[in-house]
């Protein structure tokens, strides 16, 4: 089943596609942390903690981490590099506190981004171990991504959801 003829991005899903198109990101395999670090004109160095240095294009990351929690962080703070502005130490709890909610919402998309959905096959009955090894994310975020998909399709469109999808 394709999904992109029945599927609705968001907003923030949209942008974040055309930002990946514009830079030649087109498949699963460019999704490698290395390519987006390209890319992106970004880099990676390794510290005591997880934060996003905006005003030269990096990310520091702990030292330490699992591949699956590197990955994780990664697009975490990449998407503080995309899409937020202003230092967090300095701005009031609420936003500081929906800048996180974004952030780790939005890592979804920048993992598994809506112009690559055509790649997923929908119908697998191992759905998530399969887009885990196609996107190289760990299985936690495929399982999210993959019920975001699921909860807009039911509201968008439950007449044609397959029963044997997720």
């Amino acid at each position: 089943m394709k999904i992109n003829n029945l599927y609705t991005p968001s907003h923030i899903e949209e942008r974040i596609s055309q930002l990946y198109i514009k830079k030649g990101i087109l498949t699963p395999c460019d999704l490698s942390i290395e390519n987006i670090l390209t890319k992106f004109n970004f880099f990676v160095m390794e510290g005591d903690l997880s934060l996003a240095i905006a005003d030269f294009g990096g990310i520091m990351l702990p030292r330490g981490l699992s591949k699956d929690k590197y990955i994780e962080k990664f697009h975490h703070e990449l998407i503080h590099l995309l899409f937020h502005s202003g230092n967090q130490k300095e701005m009031h709890s609420l936003t500081l506190q929906k800048q996180e909610q974004d952030a780790q919402n939005y890592l979804l998309f920048t993992c598994i981004p809506y112009h690559m959905l055509d790649y997923i096959d929908f119908e697998n009955e191992n759905i998530i171990e399969t887009i885990s090894d196609q996107f190289n994310v760990p299985k936690n975020i495929a399982k999210n991504r993959i019920r975001k998909i699921k909860n807009q399709l039911l509201i968008n469109c439950p007449e044609q959801l397959s029963l044997r999808m997720m």
